[in-house]
C-alpha cells in the first residue's frame, strides 16, 4: 500500500492548493494504473494507493504531526517515511515522481 499523507491547517491558504493537487495526481495515477493492469488494479497487484488528510489545527492532527518531527505545513509525507517528505507546495512533477519511485513502476 501507499499512503499519501497531507498535513495541513485549515487557516493555510497553501495548504487547500497541495490538497487539491495531491488528490489530482492520485486520481491520476488510478486512472493510469486502471489503464494499464485493469479495473481491479489493487487487488492484482496486492497494495492500494491512498491519500490521507492530517489536520494540524485539532489536537490529534497536531500529536501525529509532532511524531513525524513536522514543523510547517502543508507538508507531504509518503508512507510515513520522514525521509520522502516535501515540504510546501511541490511541482506536480516532483509529486509525481516521489510516488511513482514508492511505486516502483515506470
Amino acid at each position: 500500500m501507499v499512503r499519501v499523507e497531507v498535513f495541513y491547517s485549515t487557516r493555510c491558504p497553501h495548504c487547500r492548493v497541495a490538497r487539491s493537487m495531491v488528490k489530482r495526481v492520485v486520481k491520476q495515477f488510478r486512472k493510469r494504473l486502471e489503464k494499464r493492469f485493469g479495473r481491479r488494479f489493487e487487488r492484482r497487484l496486492g497494495w492500494s494507493l491512498e491519500v490521507e488528510e492530517v489536520n494540524t489545527s485539532i489536537r490529534s492532527g497536531a500529536v501525529r504531526a509532532e511524531k513525524y518531527g513536522i514543523r510547517a505545513v502543508p507538508t507531504i509525507v509518503v508512507n510515513g517515511n520522514v525521509k520522502k517528505k516535501i515540504v510546501g507546495v511541490p511541482r506536480e512533477k516532483e509529486l509525481i515522481e516521489l510516488i511513482e519511485k514508492e511505486m516502483a513502476i515506470d
